[in-house]
């Protein structure tokens, strides 16, 4: 009853009341009995998923450990729902506090398994770059490095670029420095040069890499300049593009 009831325009604020008012554990059981295997569903619901961000806040112990797991469980598919979403955003908002510290590494490895669809996804993506600024670097690496050889492929579009972006920040020097390496070494630089959305990852590149890498960079785009500009019909680099910011950025 009161799963259906998480589905109805009337019946939802009915359940908030109800979960705001419980007292007991054994009350706060009763409800996820209720919702248990329909959680993920009621999520991205229109209407469910006000019960479920409510759930998250005011249940505890194992009633909220049920309601966290069946979430992360469907982590990828409910975050890339705009509903779903607002679940997420109140799960990671636990998930950073040390009492649920045991949380983190079953989020970053659901995340890690899904982590191209996700830096693709108009709201998927916006989970991503909650855990990679939220969470210890250390502890948010293993989606850095799922996306590892696709770096430029997901600095051309807008979503995903994103994601590349807070990659290259957060990312220790190991791993930054591949990134760099994946796009300054890409055959499409050029491209990425001239993509609205690759010459911002390309001028975020440049402003975290070390001195040397930033260097040994800024020669590769000097160097493809004059033959780009040759390619370009309609005039050459200007504006926002990264090569018209070679001259006075990055010393």
């Amino acid at each position: 009853m009161i799963y259906k009831m998480c589905l109805d325009k009337q019946g939802t604020h009915s359940v908030q009341a109800i979960i705001e008012m419980i007292l007991t554990a054994e009350e706060e059981g009763f409800v996820t009995s209720e919702i248990k295997g329909h959680i993920s569903e009621l999520a991205t619901n229109d209407h469910g998923t006000h019960v479920i961000q409510k759930a998250i806040l005011f249940f505890h112990g194992k009633n909220q450990e049920l309601i966290m797991s069946e979430i992360i469980a469907d982590l990828p598919r409910a975050s890339a729902n705009p509903n779903g979403l607002y679940v997420t955003k109140k799960l990671l908002s636990l998930t950073v506090k040390a009492e649920y510290e045991e949380y983190r590494a079953r989020v970053v490895e659901a995340m890690g398994k899904s982590a191209i669809e996700m830096a693709q996804s108009p709201y998927g993506n916006y989970a991503l770059q909650i855990v990679l600024d939220a969470y210890p670097p250390a502890a948010a690496m293993p989606i850095i490095e799922a996306i590892k050889g696709k770096v430029v492929n997901l600095s051309l579009t807008k979503y995903s670029s994103n994601v590349i972006e807070r990659c290259i920040e957060k990312a220790d020097e190991g791993l930054k420095e591949a990134i760099i390496r994946e796009l300054m070494e890409s055959e499409n630089l050029f491209g990425i040069m001239r993509n609205r959305f690759g010459s911002y990852v390309v001028q975020k590149a440049l402003a975290f890499a070390k001195p040397t890498l930033r260097a040994e960079f800024k020669e590769k785009l000097q160097s493809i300049i004059p033959s780009a500009n040759k390619k370009v019909k309609t005039g050459p680099l200007k504006g926002n593009d990264t090569a018209s910011a070679l001259d006075f950025q990055y010393q």
